[in-house]
């Protein structure tokens, strides 16, 4: 095992201990993270160069995706701020801080600012909020027209996308 993916594992071990992480062992949520990972760059033909988790919670997907897509920046959207602050503790024990942005702020609020706004090719609500019509219209108000959001193992979203071709209504 490389000293990423298991200092990843610890990392997702933390955060399970502080209660941030859901049910299953880390692994079951290391293939899930992979897996979105694998969906996002079918639909997009390679991985983005942006991309944003809202709901990061305890750091599933983005910290794997973080660590996974070397090139790319992410941004990491948080409210909860004992939980933002486990995630810039794991963004640098990673050696991500100089790609990865944690915001302490609801998803909403980030989806309105004009920093982001269609400026990023991948997203994803956490799987929490991945039903509730405010995080995908967040989603894809960070999104560019042709990027994609989605979930792993996700069929075609209801919401207007398509996560197997890449599409967003935006």
């Amino acid at each position: 095992m490389s000293p990423v993916r298991e200092e990843l594992r610890q990392v997702l071990e933390d955060a399970r201990a502080a209660g941030f992480l859901g049910p299953g062992p880390v692994e079951a949520h290391l293939q899930h993270a992979q897996g979105f990972a694998e969906a996002a760059e079918a639909a997009l033909g390679h991985s983005p160069a942006h991309f944003v988790d809202l709901g990061t919670g305890g750091g599933i997907p983005g910290l794997v995706l973080g660590a996974r897509w070397s090139r790319s920046r992410g941004v990491f959207i948080e409210s909860n701020r004992r939980r933002c602050a486990a995630l810039r503790d794991a963004v640098v024990r990673l050696g991500l801080e100089n790609r990865v942005e944690v915001l302490e702020q609801r998803a909403e609020a980030a989806g309105r600012q004009g920093t982001y706004r269609g400026r990023l090719d991948s997203g994803r609500p956490s799987s929490s909020n991945a039903l509730r019509p405010t995080s995908w219209s967040c989603a894809r108000a960070e999104l560019r027209p042709t990027g994609s959001r989605g979930r792993s193992g996700a069929r075609p979203s209801d919401r207007g996308g398509d996560v197997s071709r890449g599409t967003c209504s935006c």
